[in-house]
């Protein structure tokens, strides 16, 4: 600590005197141990100035960005590591890319905004498509990024190149569901859900996919259809015959039919009282009708559920 002061001023004549003599590698040398032994001596910002304006002048050089990167992740400043490790996956590759990416998605989700890390994880990922880790995060920070399109595609890619059905059948199905729910583009989760409906006919939730993708794209008559075929092979007051009531009520709402709305979402409720969506729904259609002390029966009851 003592000599720190000394030692500063003489790696800074050194570099002086090696750009001075256009000693391009002893420059650099005494450029990247000075930022380190200051930063290390409390001179934080100039360490950073030092390295920074390395990088402007050889913006391909790994070395002084990963140097930037540690400096910034001391002091938490995660914008800073965000830049840098952005910078280092697009001028390195292999293990060194790998690891860029992964510091960068680590900054952009302590900065609190995960999808920073989007354009530089699908980087990583077209340049190395192979590694199934990098997809993963891929997959994971467009979740957390609520970039549902992105995501979706990235499953339907994973479905359609994958062995085993039961991955290809959850990975069509959310992509469908994502799709349709999420970006609410009905034509476009209409191949998913159909794929994951043919990998298993059986799967309730996947028949209600596809009829909700029906109504979105205006197949009405087909939806009811495969509703009414749906609700006559229910032998049983279940849970999922009140949910085929309640698509029923949707495509009687669809066509500007509210007696009928009303009288599938009655059927529906008293079928399954603790289901939140359809009395949900019931209350919202009761009170467009004006039959408040309809619409107060699925209010009680949503403020009973403990969910």
């Amino acid at each position: 600590a003592a000599s720190a002061a000394a030692f500063i001023d003489g790696l800074d004549q050194q570099r002086g005197a090696a750009a001075a003599r256009e000693d391009l590698e002893a420059e650099r040398a005494a450029t990247l141990e000075l930022a380190a032994v200051a930063a290390r001596h409390g001179e934080l910002e100039r360490g950073r100035d030092l390295l920074v304006g390395w990088i402007e002048r050889a913006p391909e050089d790994p070395a002084p960005l990963t140097q930037l990167c540690d400096l910034d992740a001391s002091i938490e400043h995660w914008d800073g590591v965000i830049a840098a490790a952005t910078r280092l996956a697009y001028v390195t590759a292999g293990e060194a890319q790998l690891d860029a990416a992964a510091r960068a998605a680590d900054a952009a989700t302590r900065a609190g905004r995960p999808a920073d890390a989007i354009p530089v994880l699908e980087h990583v990922h077209a340049a190395q498509p192979g590694v199934d880790h990098v997809r993963a995060k891929l997959r994971e920070y467009y979740e957390l990024g609520g970039a549902h399109r992105e995501l979706a595609g990235v499953l339907l890619a994973d479905a359609e190149h994958g062995q085993d059905p039961l991955d290809r059948f959850a990975n069509y199905k959310r992509a469908a569901e994502l799709l349709l729910y999420q970006v609410g583009d009905a034509a476009a989760a209409a191949i998913p859900a159909e794929r994951a409906l043919e990998l298993n006919p059986e799967d309730f939730p996947v028949t209600m996919l596809t009829v909700d993708v029906m109504l979105g794209t205006g197949q009405t008559e087909q939806a009811g259809r495969v509703l009414e075929a749906s609700i006559a092979a229910q032998k049983k007051r279940t849970p999922e015959l009140a949910v085929l009531q309640q698509r029923m009520a949707r495509i009687a709402a669809s066509t500007g039919d509210r007696e009928n709305q009303l009288g599938w979402l009655k059927k529906a409720f008293d079928v399954d009282r603790k289901n939140g969506e359809i009395a949900y729904e019931l209350a919202q259609a009761a009170t467009e009708a004006g039959d408040y002390e309809l619409a107060l029966k699925p209010l009680r009851a949503i403020s009973l559920m403990e969910n």
